[in-house]
């Protein structure tokens, strides 16, 4: 063997004679090669007035001195041009652009990281501190990322092939998915969670046709209790189940809950804490439904109630529609003795008033109301105490005790309860 594998480099031989030839020509092509950098890369064709030591990669489809040696590196050595093959794997400074190159086997490339704004595209994989893979061609391990404006926006996309794949952010504790959001699987968007990277629950999907927000929250169990804490389940919708009285919903502030109860029990109003429609309490039958907000203090409010088998039960503070019969239904529900329960119409000009008692002893049948000053007159409505009737707003004693009262006022019915038990009461309302 005369020369070195890799550099080439010539070898004194036994009883050569003029070695220093040999040993010079070595240290030429070490000074061209070794902390290699070069001019220039793009040249075909030599320069007309090299230096003395200039290096070049000869560029694609050389002429002239340089015919023939593409990709190889040209050194002005001596007066004259001296060649070297590049192996894959070297590296070349190229001065005029300060960027670091490598030689690939075909042709030369900018090297990852080779400074002077140098590109690394395309390359297979990156890890930063870490291994990429097939999968994960990018792979960074940091305590953060930073993706910075370059002058004004950014924005980072994701992009997938067909409507069918998956373009989404996962996040993960220990490589096991935990929540994710993006396309998944259609052009909805969709936002979902797991509790063990197997099972997921899709909480929200937003509609790509037309921008529909669909909750999809599943739904607990919760026992009923004096004290019903619906604020702390884990889900918006929520069946209480048992028959015991319910006083408080929990102080859990700034929740909204979706309500069934399957089965008969009491929800007692309390007027802060716990506020129900026509401020009286419930009687509750399998199949009710209503919706409950508190507010950032933990007092609950029954924004609506829907019975099983009855048209919407409305608040205080609302109307329900009228069918197309022009009647209105309000399942006012007990009321204790000596309070009172108010029935909000909106207006009410002149109407047919039905009354329903769940109580053998309470008024049953028919009145007529309008208006104050005009008290309300009985057209049918009997009682085992004569009903009492009134033209102002009732407070709970404000009529005669031993009886139930009624007055209509501003708008309001009222029901005041001085029978000395509690009665629960549903009202149809016929005109208005």
């Amino acid at each position: 063997m005369d020369e070195t594998s890799n550099l080439k480099l010539p070898y004194i031989l036994a009883a050569q004679s003029q070695k220093h030839i040999t040993h010079n020509e070595a240290l030429r092509a070490l000074d061209a090669i070794v902390q290699l950098s070069v001019a220039d890369k793009d040249l075909s064709a030599p320069p007309g007035s090299p230096a003395e030591g200039v290096r070049y990669i000869v560029g694609s489809s050389p002429t002239g001195a340089w015919a023939g040696r593409g990709t190889e590196i040209a050194a002005y050595q001596d007066a004259a041009w001296a060649f070297y093959a590049p192996l894959e794997g070297w590296l070349a400074w190229v001065a005029d652009e300060d960027t670091l190159y490598v030689f690939n086997g075909v042709t030369w490339l900018p090297a990852p990281g080779g400074g002077g704004g140098g590109s690394v595209n395309p390359v297979s994989l990156v890890g930063v501190n870490a291994t990429a893979d097939s999968t994960n061609r990018l792979s960074v391990s940091s305590p953060a990322s930073l993706f910075n404006h370059d002058g004004a926006g950014h924005q980072l996309k994701i992009n997938k092939d067909a409507a069918s794949d998956t373009a989404s952010v996962l996040f993960q504790t220990g490589f096991s998915g935990r929540a994710e959001f993006g396309l998944a699987g259609d052009d909805d968007f969709h936002v979902k969670v797991s509790p063990d990277g197997s099972a997921w629950h899709e909480a929200l999907v937003i509609a790509g046709a037309n921008g529909g927000v669909r909750t999809k929250s599943g739904q607990v169990d919760i026992a009923s209790a004096a004290t019903c804490n619906i604020g702390a389940a884990a889900a918006q919708r929520v069946r209480i189940t048992g028959t015991t009285t319910i006083t408080s919903l929990g102080t859990v502030p700034n929740e909204l809950r979706f309500v069934i109860f399957a089965g008969a029990l009491t929800l007692t109003h309390h007027g802060t804490s716990l506020v129900l429609p026509g401020a009286a309490s419930v009687a509750t039958i399998a199949g009710d439904a209503a919706v409950f907000a508190s507010d950032a203090s933990g007092n609950w409010r029954c924004l609506a109630y829907q019975r099983a088998n009855s048209p919407p039960l409305p608040d205080t503070g609302g109307r329900i529609p009228r069918s197309v019969m022009g009647m209105s239904y309000y399942p006012v529900g007990n009321i204790a003795d000596d309070a009172v329960g108010v029935v909000s119409t909106g207006s009410l000009f002149g109407a047919i008033v039905l009354v329903q008692s769940n109580t053998t002893s309470g008024p049953q049948g028919l009145f007529f109301a309008r208006n104050a000053p005009t008290s309300p007159q009985s057209v049918n409505l009997s009682a085992t105490n004569t009903p009492g009737f009134y033209n102002v707003a009732l407070a709970g004693t404000t009529g005669t005790d031993g009886r139930v009262n009624f007055s209509a006022f501003d708008g309001d019915i009222y029901i005041e309860n001085r029978s000395g038990s509690t009665k629960s009461f549903n009202l149809w309302v016929f005109g208005g």
